[in-house]
This record gives structure tokens, sequence and C-alpha cells, in this order.
């Protein structure tokens, strides 16, 4: 899902400044040793591409549950499209596999590969709501059932939708159907119009993965790994704030700062009120000595979040480096 702190949790201590390859087919891109993510891949093969590069860096040995598990999906997918049976009856046959065979319940942790990986999900039986999500969206992909994601500010779902039935599914809730109407209203979209509650691709689900995938990583401070995984983010979700901020913080972890600046000021232009991106971008300034321009920023920031003690400070310190302090 989308982390709404990630542009303050992570950043603010950013700027305090301060690859392994497998033999399974597709696993890796031959050039960069990063996983393989081309658009031709199904869902399930990207969610294994990624979990098998994630699980090396977190040094994760045990590898039974991750080849149980997608042999687990593959098999279950199967079994429901080949029962014949209207696509509504396969969709509530993976809700009921999912949350009452499998008994996989909501974990509020999202900061760990464990709460987000599909096949750390299934077998610790609860996870974030992406993880979830994932499972799901592969046993439909698999059984050819029309399920899709959706993101709002801070979450991610599944929706049903066969063109004349269409139903959500919350992984929060144990599939629990809301309306769009629930999620216009908990999750503020109105006033993000880009998050419109559209059914998801397959690629902009594997840039969901991947944002949250470089999320833990800037936090991890594997910064090379958050910075692949942050761009392959931009490339499939290059309208979301959040997913813009990510990838500007993992610039400026790998020192390119110079395009760092450019995509926070673009960011800052086009959303000055969004989250602590004025804090971010300001500090980043800072660490350069642009103090009248940092300056700027954080007045700007302060326009839209006027209580903000951190940006009130950062404030003081541009203008005393600047100078215009007595």
């Amino acid at each position: 899902m989308v982390n709404k702190k990630i542009i303050g949790q992570v950043a603010i201590s950013l700027f305090c400044l301060a690859q392994f390859s497998c033999s399974a087919l597709h696993c890796f891109d031959a050039k960069t040793r990063y996983p393989d993510l081309s658009d031709s891949l199904s869902l399930i093969q990207s969610c294994k591409n990624i979990s098998h590069h994630l699980m090396r860096i977190a040094r994760e040995s045990d590898s039974s549950a991750f080849k149980n598990f997608y042999r687990g999906i593959d098999s279950v997918g199967i079994a429901f499209s080949a029962k014949s049976v209207p696509s509504t009856a396969i969709a509530d046959s993976i809700c009921n596999r999912v949350f009452g065979t499998w008994n996989i319940s909501f974990d509020a942790d999202d900061s760990s590969f464990s709460s987000l990986l599909p096949h750390r999900v299934f077998s610790q039986k609860h996870g974030a709501c992406l993880g979830i999500s994932l499972i799901m969206l592969m046993m439909s992909e698999k059984s050819n059932c029309p399920m899709r994601g959706v993101m709002v500010p801070g979450h991610f779902f599944c929706r049903f939708d066969n063109g004349s039935v269409r139903y959500n599914i919350e992984p929060n809730k144990a599939g629990f159907r809301h309306p769009d109407s629930y999620y216009e209203t908990r999750y503020d979209t109105r006033s993000k119009p880009w998050y419109d509650l559209h059914s998801l691709t397959k690629q902009e689900v594997v840039g969901m993965l991947c944002y949250n995938a470089g999320t833990i990583l800037l936090s991890r401070k594997e910064t090379s790994d958050a910075l692949f995984y942050c761009k392959q983010a931009m490339l499939r979700l290059p309208h979301i704030p959040e997913v813009i901020g990510n990838y500007a913080l993992c610039l400026a972890q790998n020192n390119d700062v110079d395009s760092a600046l450019s995509v926070f000021s673009a960011l800052f232009q086009a959303h000055p009120d969004f989250g602590n991106c004025a804090l971010n971008y300001g500090i980043l300034l800072l660490s350069q000595n642009r103090y009248e321009t940092a300056a700027g920023v954080f007045a700007k920031g302060l326009l839209y979040f006027p209580n903000d003690t951190v940006l009130q400070n950062k404030l003081l310190t541009a203008k005393t480096g600047s100078g215009k302090m007595p």
C-alpha cells in the first residue's frame, strides 16, 4: 500500500547525513542482476521475481515456504478455473480460501517484507493490505477471474467486476464489501484527484509492490536496491506524489543530488501542500547551502502547515544561513 508517512518518516534522518543472482527462469535481468519485471510477465511471475530478490537481500534462507506457496497458487488457480462456474463463484471461492480455509488476517505493520511478500503472508497467516491483496490477485489471474487491485492513500484493496456485477473486497476485514463512497470518505480521495478509485492494471499493481519494497529498503539504508524499486514504481505510477517523493529521496541517498532536486522541485510546484514535501525538499537544499531557496520552500510549506514546528525551525536555520536574520 502507499505509505503516507514515507516522505517524513524516512527522509528526516536521511539528511542528517548523511546483488544477487538466481537460477529461476525470468528471475533476474541478465545485465543488471535485478529482477526481470518485463511488461510481458504475469503478475505471478513478477511477484516471484521480486520476492526472490528481496529474500536474498533479507538473507532469508528458508525457500520451502516460497516454493510451496507458488505451487499452491498454481494448483488452486487451475482448480478454480476448471470448475466451469460463473466468475462470481470463483471470486467467492478465492475469498473463502484466503480468509476462511487459510485464515489469513490483517496486520497493521507495513514496514517489513514479512507483511508484504505473499509467500510470507501465507506462511505466517497475517499481512498488510497489499500482501493479502496480492494473494487474491494472483489466484484470480490464474483462474481468469476479473478481480483487480485499487489504491487509495495509505491503503490497497481488491475489486471484482465482470461487467454486470461489481463490488469491492476489503483485505483488512476478511473480504467485507465496502462501497466506493466508503473509500472516498475514509481516505479523502476527493481532495486527491490522482486517487480516482480506478481498477489498476497489472503493471500498476507491480508498481505498488515496487513502491512498498522501495520504502522498506529506504528504511533499511539499502540505497542502491531502494533506487531500483523506486524507479520501477515511478515508471508505472508516475502521477502519484508519494511515489515521486520516494524516488527523489532515493536519488539523494545515492548521491545524485541534482536529479533529486529536480524531481523535488517539480513535485513541490505541482503539490506544495503534499505531506512533508516542503520539509524534505528544503532540507536537501540546505545540505547544498542554498539557503535563500530553502527559506522560500519552508515559508511556502508553512502556508499549508502553519503549526509545523519542524518547518518553522528549518526556516529559521535557512534565514540564519543566508544572513537575513539579525
